[in-house]
Parts: structure tokens; C-alpha cells; sequence
């Protein structure tokens, strides 16, 4: 694992010239670039395939941010399937699906 230290530069600046340096001593693709922002690629077809299917889908759930839909059938199967744990027999417990990838990325760092 490399530090990247302090630098003039933003960090996402500092994370491409760290990636930049790694591959050229280790071979192109060498690296895996978990930085949050812009993609290194283009998606494989199959998934654009199927993000185009949705971007063009009336449903306005499909437009929408997490936050601003419910979400409750969401946590329920997912709890189910990921926990084996069926909260609907639990009434005193709830559930909650933060919203967005930046916030799910820190809680990856717990488990």
C-alpha cells in the first residue's frame, strides 16, 4: 500500500499520479482504482444496455434519489437475503438504506 503524503495537488490529482506511477513500473491494468469519482472506462455493454433500459422507463421511481422513495420492501428482502433475518416478525426494529455511494464506501471500512 502506498501513502500518498502531502502535496499541492487535490487528492483525486494525487490518486491519478499515484495509479500513473504504480502502472508504469507494474504494467497497464495493474491497479485497481477504487477512487470515488470520474470512471477510468466506459461500462461494459451489458450494463449499459441495462442502464438504458431504466433511463428510459416512465416509472418516476426510476428518476428519483433514495432518499426521496420508500425504501421499506427494499430493506426487508434485502436484510432476508444478505442476513437470513426477516424484520417484518420484529415491530420494534427498523431498517434504513443510507442513500448515496459516498456514505456506503466509509461504512465498507467497518466490516
Amino acid at each position: 500500500m502506498l501513502y500518498l503524503g502531502s502535496s499541492p495537488e487535490n487528492l483525486f490529482q494525487r490518486i491519478k499520479a499515484t495509479v500513473r506511477s504504480y502502472e508504469e513500473k507494474h504494467g497497464a491494468g495493474s491497479s485497481i482504482n477504487v477512487a470515488v469519482g470520474e470512471p477510468d472506462t466506459a461500462p461494459p455493454e451489458t450494463v449499459r444496455n441495462l442502464v438504458a433500459k431504466y433511463a428510459s422507463s416512465p416509472d418516476p421511481a426510476v428518476h428519483t434519489y433514495w432518499d426521496n422513495r420508500d425504501s421499506g420492501s427494499f430493506n426487508a428482502g434485502l436484510l432476508r437475503r444478505v442476513a437470513n433475518f426477516d424484520i417484518e416478525k420484529h415491530d420494534h426494529l427498523s431498517s434504513l438504506v443510507l442513500p448515496g455511494e459516498k456514505p456506503m464506501l466509509g461504512l465498507l471500512l467497518l466490516s
